[in-house]
């Protein structure tokens, strides 16, 4: 039986071509979503075998549907197609429950290999994602993001930028003494010695160039 593929993206023209990269291998894209609410109604009416997702999608985060959908034994499986190339969209993709997470620069055959691993119960990450990660060399640590609280990524990602704990506070309008509660916190869920390495694990964050 041919794959049954939802294809979750916010640009026409990207949909359009995977769209016709898929039917020639094969595959029956069975809908189209740009939002959450879309692609939720279309998992509802299509029963699809896999849901291939952006992390952008207009104001919206992929992140967030990948997050709502079922995750149980009879749940499609969720393979990421991104733009984005930096080892926290990748961890971050197979923390919300992903199975693989493919980039757009990566060649056509990539994505299928991806899909096909994906579907037959693999875990797959592309080259240039895999890159990432290796090059990040932060691996012992990224296990334990998922254990941030909301304002500990706020304040992670500022620390990305070089924010300071003077400007941290201003920015959210807190203490400085409460920024430096948080990043303690955060340096013993990442098992890390000091800011100077919280820091520079923040630096690998892209999410907000």
């Amino acid at each position: 039986m041919s794959a049954r593929v939802l294809l979750v993206e916010d640009h026409p023209l990207v949909r359009h071509g995977v769209r016709m990269l898929l039917e020639q291998a094969g595959m029956t894209v069975c809908g189209e979503a740009e939002s959450q609410a879309e692609a939720l109604q279309a998992l509802a009416a299509t029963h699809p075998h896999l849901l291939l997702v952006d992390l952008t999608l207009w104001e919206e985060s992929g992140l967030d549907l990948i997050r709502a959908l079922p995750h149980d034994a009879s749940a499609p499986k969720v393979l990421v197609y991104s733009m984005h190339e930096d080892w926290l969209h990748v961890r971050q993709a197979f923390q919300a429950g992903a199975q693989g997470y493919v980039t757009k620069r990566e060649l056509s055959e990539v994505v299928l290999e991806a899909i096909q691993t994906v579907l037959s119960g693999g875990v797959y990450t592309s080259p240039r994602a895999a890159r990432a990660i290796a090059e990040a060399g932060l691996e012992t640590h990224l296990e334990n993001l998922h254990e941030f609280s909301d304002r500990e990524w706020e304040i992670f990602r500022l620390l990305g930028r070089g924010l300071g704990v003077a400007d941290l506070a201003e920015a959210l309008a807190i203490s400085g003494r409460t920024v430096e509660t948080h990043c303690s916190r955060m340096l013993v869920k990442l098992g890390l010695k000091g800011m100077k390495e919280l820091r520079l694990l923040a630096v690998g964050d892209k999410t907000q160039a």
